[in-house]
């Protein structure tokens, strides 16, 4: 991972614990930018956009990860637990 993605990495991890969801959001969405192949950057952005109440983001980010890395199995969890919750099972 390049230093920035490896910053961003760590800065949206940090958001998350500190459960600043909106500015988790964000920091995902600049590291999926950075390294677009990154499963990780698109399963936190999901789970803060989760916590935000906005789930159609979520399923939006989760799809796109799923493109860049198909069968990627905590993506495709939390896609389905995004779906069920929403009523689309």
């Amino acid at each position: 991972m390049d230093p920035t993605a490896n910053q961003l990495s760590q800065e949206t991890k940090a958001l998350v614990q500190q459960g600043s969801w909106r500015d988790a959001c964000g920091a995902a969405q600049r590291w999926a930018r950075s390294c677009p192949d990154e499963p990780q950057a698109y399963y936190w952005f999901a789970f803060s956009a989760l916590r935000l109440g906005q789930p159609a983001d979520a399923e939006a980010a989760l799809r796109n990860g799923l493109e860049r890395a198909p069968g990627h199995h905590i993506l495709m969890s939390l896609l389905a637990s995004t779906l069920i919750a929403r009523g689309n099972n």
